[in-house]
């Protein structure tokens, strides 16, 4: 298989390209996705005494990861803001060959309904597509459903964080 990784967090996407060292058919790409090429704020957490899955938390939304605080004792002091570059579907596609998407992952923290709001359904539909819901408002999530529904998506929950779409 082939594919293309965006991660924004360079710790996290200097581990995926070692993993991936070696294989040609899967390109590390350090930034995040919008509607636009440019660069942003993005929230992270960064300290020594926190959890080592709390790495893990980042997103365009500080909020979303405050809502960690009753698991991370002083989570607020802990997040930084640093500035990452964003690209578009479009530079994510130009790396696949055949711009073929099997599999669509996507788990933003909270920023995954507009993620899949910006995908190019237009050009191509994945085969698959998982995306995480636990941080996303009821409205998100029924957007979300209306917005893939018309391209013949069949739904389940995924492990109760996450949802799982399924071309029929």
């Amino acid at each position: 298989w082939c594919g293309v990784v965006v991660e924004p967090q360079v710790k996290a996407a200097n581990w995926l390209r070692e993993l991936y060292r070696g294989n040609d058919r899967v390109v590390v790409l350090q930034a995040a996705l919008d509607s636009k090429c440019g660069s942003r704020m993005f929230f992270t957490v960064e300290s020594q005494t926190a959890p080592a899955w709390a790495g893990a938390l980042a997103s365009f939304q500080r909020d979303t990861i405050l809502k960690h605080s009753d698991l991370i004792p002083g989570l607020n002091g802990m997040i930084r803001e640093v500035t990452v570059d964003c690209i578009t579907f479009d530079e994510v596609l130009g790396h696949l060959p055949g711009g073929r998407v099997d599999v669509l992952q996507i788990d933003t923290e909270g920023w995954d309904s507009y993620i899949l709001s910006l995908f190019p359904f237009h050009r191509v539909i994945p085969a698959i597509i998982h995306w995480e819901v636990k941080h996303l408002t009821k409205t998100e999530r029924e957007d979300c459903l209306g917005r893939l529904t018309p391209f013949g998506y069949r739904f389940a929950p995924s492990g109760g964080e996450d949802m799982l779409a399924v071309v029929d």
